[in-house]
């Protein structure tokens, strides 16, 4: 009786230490995150990495480790200006913690870093995959344009286009609309198709006058009716921007190249 006794104590003490042993461990996570807190309130950077990636990689199922890896891609991105460290931080919160409430923004840092690394497919995925999980729908057409400029930067006219497209069609008032109007001029102009370049900055200029590229829409536009031989009308849309076009020498050069044209006698007398 007295060896059971003793064999139903020692299972006991064994038992309460491993039970405080298990409640040590749920508590570590957040006492870490905790002092980390503290280190980087007070600047030190390093020390609070160093506590966040021991629960991140410690802890992967603990309720604190998205916190702590959205963290540490916060001070590799903004505070030790390590863009790949952070990076890899935001993927891995991103893909293996989804239903955080961090994922949203760790996915839009994800889509901004790639793109300023160039990697320009994987921004566009990343680009994607943002606009598909975010309920904002400023944030569905900030993406969606963005990944117009990507296919654009690559030299795939068409696909940003088609890009467009699409965001015209669904966002038609859009809060980039004047931008996405003006992108899909830009791809017709370089394709040489000024007719259907000019249809895109019109519609600009006419319903955003205020945008910052309505003057250059308008210098678009000039240019569009000159390449089609529409001589008149362009020297007219020059003259309409001469005073909001930056480079006013340039304006003024057109004018009188286009009056010339029209003007044949001009050339006569100035060369007599």
């Amino acid at each position: 009786m007295k060896r059971h006794r003793k064999y139903a104590a020692i299972f006991f003490w064994i038992l309460l230490v491993w039970m405080v042993g298990l409640s040590g461990c749920g508590d570590s996570p957040k006492k870490l995150v905790h002092q980390a807190e503290q280190k980087f309130d007070a600047g030190d950077y390093l020390g609070a990495l160093a506590l966040y990636e021991q629960v991140a990689d410690n802890f992967p199922k603990h309720q604190m480790a998205d916190d702590a890896l959205y963290w540490m891609g916060m001070i590799h991105h903004l505070y030790l200006k390590d863009e790949v460290k952070g990076l890899q931080a935001f993927q891995r919160l991103s893909n293996d913690y989804p239903a955080s409430p961090f994922a949203l923004d760790s996915q839009r840092y994800t889509a901004s870093i790639l793109e300023r690394l160039q990697k320009n497919r994987q921004a566009i995925e990343a680009y994607e995959h943002l606009r598909e999980i975010s309920p904002d729908p400023k944030v569905a057409q900030e993406s969606r344009y963005k990944i117009g400029e990507l296919y654009f930067g690559v030299g795939d006219l068409d696909q940003a286009r088609n890009e467009w497209d699409a965001q015209l069609k669904r966002y038609p008032d859009g809060v980039l609309t004047d931008k996405v109007l003006y992108g899909i001029a830009n791809t017709y102009f370089i394709q040489g198709r000024c007719g259907e370049a000019l249809n895109f900055l019109d519609r600009l200029i006419q319903n955003y006058p205020q945008s910052e590229l309505s003057t250059d829409a308008r210098f678009r536009a000039a240019s569009c009716l000159e390449e089609e031989g529409r001589i008149q009308e362009a020297l007219a849309r020059f003259k309409e921007v001469a005073d909001s076009y930056p480079n006013r020498q340039v304006v003024e050069m057109k004018i009188k190249a286009l009056s010339e044209q029209l003007n044949p006698e001009i050339i006569h007398k100035s060369g007599s």
